[in-house]
């Protein structure tokens, strides 16, 4: 793999299974650590251009909690 030819610095994720759990760690104060591999895709993004950043559509195909490299 090599560095993406673009920057990010948020994300949404639609939590599913363990949401509830997740909701509660969090909620509590905590932080989770996860690697996450997706695809963009989509006919272009899903929000406008507001002059900072585009929102697009992935689909996530794994989460891996941990903060390995």
């Amino acid at each position: 793999m090599k560095p993406a030819p673009f920057t990010s610095d948020f994300m949404l994720l639609d939590v599913k299974n363990g949401r509830a759990k997740l909701a509660k760690q969090i909620e509590a104060g905590g932080k989770v650590d996860v690697w996450i591999k997706a695809t963009i895709e989509g006919a272009g993004g899903v929000g406008r251009d507001d002059g900072v950043s585009i929102e697009f559509a992935a689909q996530v195909h794994s989460v891996k909690v941990g903060s390995g490299r």
